[in-house]
């Protein structure tokens, strides 16, 4: 999109943030099934039911991390991003905050978008054969 070689793109929206704030590209919509808190563009879900996908970021530990090592990993990021000098640098970059409740909830989320991600490659190799 930035170089003109495209004339349509799913992008990220901090990387859609530059070539759109440059006026070299309009923004149509997001992704995401809700609307953005940060951006301005009905959600595709509005048009093309069922329609949700998000980025998401996770910190990970090694299988056997104790749970005391995973709790304080947990709450150091979650205090991190409660910050409201950290929140306001990541919504100048399109980047939404919204950390999970617990470890157990994280882990639980985790695991349901990567069966997600399983199905909708599974339905689309299904249907490119």
């Amino acid at each position: 999109m930035a170089s003109g070689d495209t004339h349509i793109s799913f992008a990220t929206a901090p990387s859609a943030k530059t070539v759109i704030d440059a006026g070299r590209a309009v923004g149509l919509g997001v992704t995401s099934g809700a609307r953005s808190k940060l951006i301005d563009y009905p959600p595709i879900g509005e048009t093309v039911a069922g329609y949700d996908v998000s980025n998401w970021w996770g910190i990970f530990a090694p299988k056997g991390t104790p749970d005391a090592v995973v709790q304080q990993l947990f709450e150091a990021t979650h205090r991190l991003l409660a910050d409201e000098q950290v929140k306001a640098s990541m919504a100048a970059g399109y980047e939404e905050v919204d950390p999970a409740e617990s470890v157990a909830a994280f882990a639980a989320f985790a695991r349901e978008e990567g069966e997600r991600g399983r199905r909708l490659a599974q339905a689309g190799a299904a249907s490119a054969n």
